[in-house]
């Protein structure tokens, strides 16, 4: 899962076939807003086929890792996603 994260930060900051370390800072490091993180996260609900939930705040997210974690404690009515970059739409893949 960790991958499949770094392929959607990577594709939305035209960071393309890069490896991501999980700590990196995704204000200090990609110059990311709150409006990016909203993007990045709402992209993730749709490929993970999960819910943050309304009141998630970007701020409380800094890093990839954060990102991880988020989708790693996602709500899935009851179901484990287990997306794999493989899995991911050619755009975010590549």
């Amino acid at each position: 899962m960790p991958e499949a994260v770094g392929t959607v930060v990577g594709d939305h900051y035209g960071l393309y076939g890069r490896s991501l370390q999980l700590d990196l800072d995704l204000v200090n490091d990609l110059g990311s807003d709150d409006i990016d993180k909203v993007e990045v996260m709402m992209t993730l609900e749709e490929l993970f086929g999960c819910r943050f939930g309304a009141t998630l705040d970007p701020n409380a997210v800094s890093t990839v890792g954060d990102l991880v974690s988020l989708v790693e404690a996602a709500d899935y009515d009851g179901k484990l996603a287990s997306v794999q970059v493989d899995d991911l739409p050619q755009s975010l893949s590549s």
